[in-house]
């Protein structure tokens, strides 16, 4: 019975996710929407001006992107929110970069207010 318990856990240690191996997985993920976002914003203001077919690639990369948030949130949800993020902002140059553009839009729109 010991046995099987051990057998059990080692197969559970092995094949379950830790936070590092998730941390690098949405790293990775991040640096896809890094990559997504300019290309929306060239996209997008495309789309404004009535190009049909910038419309259509603007839904394509916005769903993308809903994907990815999608996995993002499904991987995080595992972990304590603060303890999650602060492991990425250490470990992940692409997070600390987000954070900061998050950073820079929001004082920009205190700007305008």
């Amino acid at each position: 019975m010991k046995k099987l318990f051990l057998l059990i856990t080692i197969i559970c240690f092995t094949s379950c996710s830790n936070l590092a191996s998730d941390a690098q997985e949405v790293c990775g993920l991040m640096s896809e929407t890094k990559e997504i976002l300019p290309k929306m914003m060239e996209v997008g203001m495309q789309a404004a001006f009535g190009n049909e077919d910038s419309t259509k690639e603007l839904e394509e990369l916005q769903s993308k992107a809903e994907e990815i948030g999608a996995k993002i949130e499904a991987i995080s949800s595992k972990y304590d929110e603060d303890e999650f993020q602060s492991y990425l902002l250490e470990n992940c140059e692409v997070a600390r970069e987000l954070k900061e553009l998050g950073e820079a839009f929001e004082d920009i729109g205190e700007g305008l207010e």
